[in-house]
């Protein structure tokens, strides 16, 4: 079932791809898959993300990732997929890897996190700010 809306969402001619990708987050969110299916899911995503360059398809993933992090069963390649892009971000996709940076139990993450706590964006500081909070 799911099988069909990766298909649309890799496919760069389907119209709002980003509404294909938060179909999973239901499924994520309340433990509808297999782990078999939900680590297929995340690796199919992360390969996605090498070349996308929809902004909205790209936010959605990572809203997805904070959504799946957490659990123990993707959590490494979830964070190491947000430490490698976390500086090509726009604002909208930050939001969702910084925390998870913060809930990571990488050493560095406050050297990762650094230059958002001096974001001109208010929004992003804080979220810098509090992903780094009792962490």
């Amino acid at each position: 079932m799911f099988e069909e809306h990766l298909k649309k969402a890799k496919d760069i001619n389907t119209k709002n791809r980003d509404l294909e990708i938060d179909y999973f987050t239901d499924l994520f969110e309340y433990n509808q898959l297999s782990e078999r299916e939900y680590i297929y899911i995340i690796e199919e995503l992360i390969k996605m993300l090498q070349d996308e360059k929809d902004e909205d398809v790209i936010e959605s993933v990572f809203n997805l990732f904070g959504w799946a992090f957490g659990d123990g069963i993707c959590d490494d390649l979830i964070v190491e997929t947000c430490t490698e892009m976390l500086h090509n971000l726009d604002s909208m996709s930050l939001f969702h890897a910084i925390p998870i940076i913060g809930e990571s139990k990488l050493e560095n993450k406050k050297i990762l996190l650094e230059p958002y706590l001096k974001s001109e964006n208010p929004d992003l500081r804080k979220e810098a700010e509090e992903a780094l909070i009792n962490r």
